[in-house]
């Protein structure tokens, strides 16, 4: 868009050489006229004003092209890096996920590990308070 638009100003510029050109010839149209006396010539200078009017409205248009392209670069720059760091979060967001995924797959599997070992370990634990019963019944002055 940018090319474009120094081409549109490049154009813009050329117009406007070419309207100081065209002006330049009007007014040697308008002295041939006045040497000359000639009708024709008046039609022909009506004509080069007009072209030259319309050569400036051209220029203008042209540079408030190229304005508005300016602005619709810099919007397109700021949309780009937004983009961009949409994207870092994103990367970050998906790195994150996968390390909470991570350890919330280790704490599962410690769960695991606990649920299958407590059997055996409240069955080792009903055996040794059954062996501190029959120990402390073994004292004296324990309960009979």
């Amino acid at each position: 868009m940018f090319f474009v638009a120094l081409g549109a100003r490049s154009d813009a510029g050329a117009t406007l050489d070419g309207a100081r050109l065209l002006y330049a010839a009007r007014l040697d149209v308008a002295e041939a006229e006045r040497q000359l006396g000639n009708s024709d010539l008046d039609q022909a200078v009506r004509s080069a004003r007009s072209a030259n009017a319309v050569a400036i409205e051209v220029g203008r248009a042209t540079s408030k092209i190229v304005r508005l392209l300016r602005d619709t670069d810099s919007a397109a720059a700021s949309i780009a890096e937004a983009a961009r760091r949409g994207t870092r979060g994103a990367l970050f967001t998906r790195r994150q996920t996968v390390i909470v995924g991570d350890a919330l797959g280790a704490i599962a599997g410690y769960q695991l590990a606990a649920s299958r070992f407590s059997k055996d370990t409240n069955r080792s634990l009903e055996r040794i308070l059954e062996a501190l019963r029959r120990t402390n019944e073994e004292f004296p002055g324990g309960e009979p």
